[in-house]
Parts: C-alpha cells; structure tokens; sequence
C-alpha cells in the first residue's frame, strides 16, 4: 500500500506517464505494479460494441463518472478535455495517441444518446461507454472504482456515490499514473519538474499510530491507486522507503534491528522513530501536497 504521499515536481503529469512508458525511461511509472485495469466489454456513445481491445496502441484516459452529477462530473469532464486540448496544441503527436474515456456509472440513465450528447460537449476525441448494470459493476471493480445509488432527490431522481479517479493507462492497457483532473486543465498537461519529494502525507486508510491499514480488504474501494508489493513488482517502484523491508530482500540486504520479524516486539519501530507514527497527516486533512514536502530521508 501506498502509505505515504510524494509529491512529484514539474512534469507534464500525462507527459510524465507517458515518457516514463517509453525505452528510454530509467524510472518505473507511479503505477508500476498497480492491479487496475483489465478486459471489457461495453458500448459506446454510438450505440457500438467495443472491447478493451478497440483501444489497444492508444492512451487512454480513464474516468469514471455519470451524465446527470451535478458537479464533480462535468468539471472533471472539462478538465480531461481542456487538458488534452492543450497538448494537442504543445505535442500533437502525442495527443493523436490519446484517448479520453468517460465510462458511466449510472448504466440506467447514462443511455449511448445521453453519453453521445455529454461527452461531445466537452472533447471530440471523448468516448462515452456504457453497458448493463453487470457490465458496469465488472468494469468497475477492473478499475478499483467504487459506485452506488444514492438517496432519492426531492423532486425526483437521485445521485450517484462513487470514488473520483482518473487514470492514465499504457497503449497495452497497464495502469501508468492518476492524473489530477480536480486540479484543471493545465495540471494534466503541464505539472512542475519531476523530481520525487517526500512528504508528511499518509494514505487515507493508515492508522498512524499502529502503522496497519485500517481496511486493508475493500482499500481498493477508497485508494483505488493502493499497490500491492511483490518480489516482481519491488525493484520497480522508485519511491519506496529505503528501509521498506520488500525493498530491502529484494536487494538481498538483512531486516534492520528494529523490524519486528528481529526484534519481536512491533513497538521497536516506532521507537527507533521509523514509523509515520507522530510526524504524518492524513491526505484527507490536506490541500497542496507541495505544502507538506519535508526534508527527511525515506
């Protein structure tokens, strides 16, 4: 799991993913590793058919959201847009290889007409998919999103709960980064530098005073982005801590003293002030991460 945050400085975010896909990358994506994304079949604003295999040598922006939000939606919506927009006009190359997806999680109201008229709005490069509530539920859970009706509206109608997720996937359908639609437009195209920073940012679901996930079984339903380590995956990920214990075997090097599998005891790391136990906040609590980088070593 992702525990803590790092904010990444000045880099296009969906140029940063992007580039880091390419042969000549020397760093692994965010995602690296992630378990998100997968087959699907499902129909677009058009009243077509189409499979994950329809997109296959393309980027694909994906976004998970519903036609009648009254908020969020629209202004993602905007954002992805507007953003895609502006690359075409920095790196048109490269927009012609990208695909905005507007997946509906509202298959009941969200019919191909509806999805048509939305997303028109706001790309001519925009899919809008839809399907059956099975299709939607399966595609959902591909892609850790978590959806549900909500309570029914005064006057009719009602909303939809879901999570606010936008991923940027590889031309073969891996997970590469989650771009930050709520920032606006110009944030997917052109962020800051690149570099990886440390922060005092920990991860929603961390209990910070034991260390433990405190949801590890639906994590995925909250932290959509949460990256499960294995003895594959390890070496990849550039930001894990110095003295995470997968990093450390990978590498072959022995658990430090104060690791509970040496010491026995689950207080040690704490004590030996390893821990994010009194020094993190939660990403629920914050705004900018830029607010919170700190010069500490990880």
């Amino acid at each position: 799991m992702n525990i803590l945050r790092f904010a990444r400085l000045a880099v296009p975010a969906a140029a940063l993913a992007v580039a880091a896909c390419q042969p000549a990358a020397t760093t692994a994506p965010p995602l690296a590793g992630a378990k998100i994304g997968g087959p699907f079949t499902l129909v677009n604003q058009d009243g077509r058919t189409v499979t994950d295999r329809d997109f296959a040598g393309k980027y694909r922006i994906m976004y998970f959201g519903y036609t009648y939000c009254p908020d969020v939606c629209p202004t993602d919506a905007a954002a992805i847009g507007k953003g895609v927009a502006l690359l075409a006009k920095s790196d048109p190359d490269l927009a012609k290889r990208i695909v905005p997806i507007f997946v509906s999680v509202d298959p009941e109201r969200d019919t191909p007409k509806v999805l048509k008229s939305f997303v028109s709005a706001f790309s001519p490069q925009m899919v809008g998919l839809t399907g059956t509530p099975a299709q939607i539920a399966a595609v959902s859970q591909t892609y850790g999103v978590f959806a549900g009706k909500g309570e029914a509206q005064p006057g009719g109608g009602y909303l939809v709960n879901h999570s606010r997720a936008t991923y940027l996937m590889s031309p073969d359908g891996k997970p590469l980064a989650l771009l930050p639609s709520d920032k606006g437009p110009q944030a997917l195209e052109d962020e800051d530098t690149g570099e990886v920073v440390p922060t005092n940012v920990a991860c929603r679901l961390l209990n910070r005073r034991t260390g433990f996930c405190s949801d590890y079984k639906h994590r995925r339903a909250y932290v959509p982005e949460c990256v499960r380590l294995t003895a594959g995956n390890v070496r990849d990920i550039d930001w894990l801590p110095s003295t995470c214990a997968y990093r450390l075997r990978a590498a072959g090097e022995p658990l430090r003293d104060w690791h509970y599998l040496i010491s026995g005891d689950r207080e040690t790391v704490h004590i030996a002030g390893i821990s994010v136990r009194g020094w993190t906040v939660s990403e629920d609590d914050v705004g900018d991460l830029e607010n919170h980088i700190v010069d500490r070593e990880l």
